[in-house]
């Protein structure tokens, strides 16, 4: 995985696999992991965030384009975004909103260990907190 990604998140060497919650999915061998998700509630996202691989994705960007530059281990690119930004840890107060608001939806893409979020109500013309 990209050296830099794993570096800004302080990733353990051994953090290599995205693990859903087992609610509502019976595993994750399910998934289309190439195609972004749409509609994920908050707490399918939380144990993710726990672990510091959620990756909050600015939506002038878009999941396909950022899981394909991470995958093509892109440095140049993932520090570009990463110093203007564009992709960033969630903050603790952006978690914390998202916890007072259990109906907001995501759309979201796996690459591993990381996972790739648009937040939906930002996406559709509300701003980042």
């Amino acid at each position: 995985m990209i050296q830099v990604l794993i570096e800004q998140y302080s990733l353990p060497a051994q953090e290599n696999q995205s693990k859903f919650p087992e609610d509502d999915m019976s595993s994750q061998d399910e998934l289309n992991l190439s195609e972004p998700f749409e509609n994920v509630p908050w707490h399918w996202l939380r144990p993710h965030h726990d672990r510091g691989v959620l990756i909050l994705v600015n939506p002038a960007l878009e999941l396909v384009e950022v899981a394909d530059r991470i995958a093509a281990d892109d440095t140049a690119a993932i520090q570009a975004w990463l110093g203007s930004r564009l992709i960033a840890k969630p903050t603790p107060e952006q978690a914390a909103a998202w916890e007072r608001e259990p109906a907001r939806l995501f759309s979201i893409m796996v690459v591993q260990p990381f996972v790739l979020v648009h937040d939906m109500a930002v996406s559709c013309g509300g701003t980042l907190q």
